[in-house]
């Protein structure tokens, strides 16, 4: 029996990890002492998750002088959110979310550049394959903006 103690939170226990992997090996299960929701006594699962991390890049171009001929990654991103967003599936347990975005260089320039972090939370390992499908099928139809995950 063994007690370990992790102080990191929400980011995948990235400085503890090796360790925690060490101990684990040799264990049959594990107690995470995390608060509960629903008023649960001991909650016995967790959901999984992806994180995906997409930066568009579309054309810079004067907003005022020369709009016609930019490309905006902004308004990309902008028409993506809605279809990223509408594969959650709340019967399933899947949700996609995205929590953080950014782009664009100033006001009077059509956005070159725009970046998103997306948020994957499943239930099983099929959902995970599935959804991670049905995401990056959603991001491919920007090739034009040369997406990268």
């Amino acid at each position: 029996m063994a007690i370990l103690f992790n102080s990191d939170e929400e980011v995948g226990s990235i400085h503890s990890r090796a360790w925690i992997e060490e101990h684990a090996r040799e264990k049959s299960f594990a107690l995470i002492l995390e608060p509960t929701r629903d008023k649960q006594r001991v909650c016995n699962a967790r959901k999984g998750g992806g994180k995906y991390y997409l930066h568009l890049y579309g054309k810079a171009s004067h907003a005022g002088m020369a709009h016609r001929h930019g490309e905006s990654a902004v308004e990309e991103l902008a028409l993506l959110i809605p279809k990223l967003h509408a594969l959650t599936d709340y019967d399933e347990g899947v949700t996609v979310n995205v929590g953080l975005i950014e782009g664009g260089t100033s006001v009077n320039t059509i956005a070159p550049y725009a970046y998103a972090g997306i948020d994957l939370r499943m239930e099983t390992i099929e959902q995970a394959e599935q959804f991670d499908k049905l995401i990056r099928a959603q991001i491919e139809k920007k090739s034009q903006f040369r997406d990268y995950l």
